[in-house]
This record gives C-alpha cells, sequence and structure tokens, in this order.
C-alpha cells in the first residue's frame, strides 16, 4: 500500500506544483521545474517497478482502487504531467535572455529532460493507447528533429571536415544512422495511427521534412510536403504550427540550394 500512496501523492504534489506556476508568474523557476523533472522521475520509476500501479487519467478520484493489492488505480497521467513539464521548459527558454549566461544553463537542461521523455515513451509504449503513443513520440521528434545528426554524414564528407577520426572507417549511409530511422519510424507509426488531435499529424510530417531537408535528403523531403498539401489548409493551424511551417519550407529551400537544384529552390 506505500507505493500506492507514495504514487497518490506524487501525481498530486506535481499537479500542484504545475498549477501554482501557471497562476503565479510567466513561467516557472528554474530550481521549480528541476523539482518537479526530479519528482516525475521519481514517479515513472515507481510505476515500472511495480506495474500492478496503473495511473489512468479517464478515471476519477472517487473511482480510484486503493483495496485490491492485483490492480491499484490512481487517478492521473504520467505523459500530461510530462507534456507540462515541456511546455514549461520552453517557457523557461522563451522568458531567459538568449545572450546571457543563465540562457546556456538552462539549455543543458534539456539533456535530463530527453532523457526523461524516452524512459517516459518506453512506459507508454507499454501502457499507453494508441493516441497517447502518438503524443510521446512527437514530443520526442519535437527534441531532435532540427539537431544535425552527423553520424549520417558520408565518408567523404566526414573527410572534408577533417574530423574522420572521430568516426569509424566503415561510413553508414546518411540513411542508415540509427536517429534517422528512429525518427522516421516515429513519424510513420504517427502518419499510420487514427488521431483524434490533427495537429499531432502535422506537426510530426512538419519535422520529418525539416529532418530530411537539413540532412539533404531533398527529394525525401518535397514529396512528403507534396503529398500532404499541407499549403493548402496551413492558415488554419494553430500559430506555433504555421511558425513550424515557415521554418520548414525555409529548409527546404536551403536545401535544394545546396544541392544545385536552382530552379526547385526558387519553387520552394
Amino acid at each position: 500500500a506505500s507505493m500506492k500512496l507514495e504514487t497518490k501523492l506524487l501525481t498530486s504534489v506535481i499537479t500542484s506544483m504545475f498549477d501554482y506556476s501557471v497562476k503565479m508568474q510567466a513561467s516557472m523557476k528554474l530550481e521549480t521545474w528541476q523539482k518537479s523533472l526530479a519528482l516525475i522521475q521519481r514517479l515513472i520509476a515507481l510505476l515500472n517497478e511495480h506495474p500492478e500501479v496503473k495511473v489512468l487519467e479517464f478515471i476519477t478520484d472517487e473511482e480510484e482502487n486503493v483495496e485490491d493489492p492485483d490492480g491499484y488505480q490512481v487517478h492521473g497521467s504520467v505523459l500530461m504531467l510530462l507534456e507540462k513539464l515541456d511546455d514549461e521548459y520552453r517557457k523557461i527558454l522563451l522568458n531567459t535572455d538568449p545572450h546571457s549566461t543563465e540562457y546556456v544553463d538552462r539549455l543543458v537542461q534539456e539533456n535530463n529532460l530527453v532523457a526523461l521523455i524516452e524512459v517516459v515513451k518506453s512506459y507508454v509504449e507499454k501502457c499507453g493507447d494508441p493516441e497517447e503513443i502518438c503524443r510521446i513520440y512527437l514530443r520526442t521528434i519535437e527534441h531532435a528533429y532540427y539537431k544535425f545528426d552527423r553520424a549520417s554524414l558520408t565518408k567523404e564528407e566526414r573527410d572534408e571536415e577533417g574530423n574522420d577520426s572521430s568516426f569509424s572507417a566503415a561510413a553508414a549511409s546518411p540513411k542508415e544512422s540509427v536517429k534517422y530511422l528512429n525518427l522516421t519510424s516515429m513519424c510513420k507509426h504517427i502518419y499510420s495511427t487514427d488521431c483524434r488531435d490533427e495537429r499531432i499529424r502535422t506537426r510530426a510530417l512538419l519535422c520529418h521534412v525539416y529532418f530530411c531537408a537539413i540532412h539533404g535528403h531533398w527529394h525525401e523531403a518535397r514529396d512528403l510536403m507534396l503529398m500532404s498539401h499541407l499549403q493548402d489548409f496551413i492558415q488554419e493551424a494553430d500559430v506555433s504550427t504555421q511558425i513550424l511551417y515557415n521554418r520548414t519550407t525555409v529548409q527546404l529551400g536551403l536545401c535544394a540550394f545546396r544541392r544545385g537544384l536552382i530552379r526547385e529552390d526558387r519553387k520552394s
């Protein structure tokens, strides 16, 4: 019963911390955010250690099952807590001077957040429904799509950079890097899943196109964008998705320019 009580307390305390921050300030203080991250780490570790304890979003506090030792049920959502943590991290960065040392210190925290997302992703893949899996996949993608994967470079490209000593001589093909395969796999899973929230599919596709573009996969990126027909209804999307669309379109044009496809670059 102790782990059931700890689970209930953890979900309640973390939720309260988020609710208080939303009401009192534009973004969480970094110290409060770090405490929330540590509590979510403890919560997910507890749930992995005790699979009989279920944290379920669709039940009410009155429907919680705290008596049956074979199946404790507590109201809450680990995924929702993680999404709030991720959103608060973005707010912290937005409310910090990007030219300050504090901003650099806050950027370092992303490593801890990404590590937690990976742990929660493994948990949701085992216990979540298809919509929740798509939501956690999107969070994973959004922390990876804009980062260039040097492992995707060919051996010749790495030789040109003069850093070949840091890589194995047997270079993988640009489309065989682990990061490329993982991100593409998650995007394709989202495309094939019937999500109620169309925003998830739209953002996943834009991230996919962006990732392909910065790695020089012009034809794949172009085909994804054209087949989606996003340009026909992107004006109906939320502001942040429209911004992502604009950034992705720019990267598509830059990709064509780098490949020497000047005519296609002007069309982009």
